[in-house]
């Protein structure tokens, strides 16, 4: 989304518990401070870490970590 300059207003609205993942956590749940910024794409691409590699992950600052298991063949 490109925003103009100067002040951007950012609206958080909480809905409640569904299906989506945290969408039961408490409301006011500390999020902040938040910046907005401009993207590296080579920043965003996802790195996939082997069950057995995932104390390399430990100690790490990451905006996401999921587990996901293999389709069954």
């Amino acid at each position: 989304m490109r925003l103009r300059k100067g002040s951007n207003r950012l609206t958080l609205r909480y809905t409640g518990p569904d299906i989506h993942p945290g969408s039961a956590a408490q409301v006011g749940f500390g999020l902040g401070p938040l910046i907005v910024g401009r993207a590296d794409p080579a920043e965003l691409k996802v790195t996939y870490v082997r069950a057995s590699k995932a104390r390399t992950l430990c100690g790490k600052s990451l905006d996401w970590v999921e587990a996901v298991g293999r389709p069954s063949s």
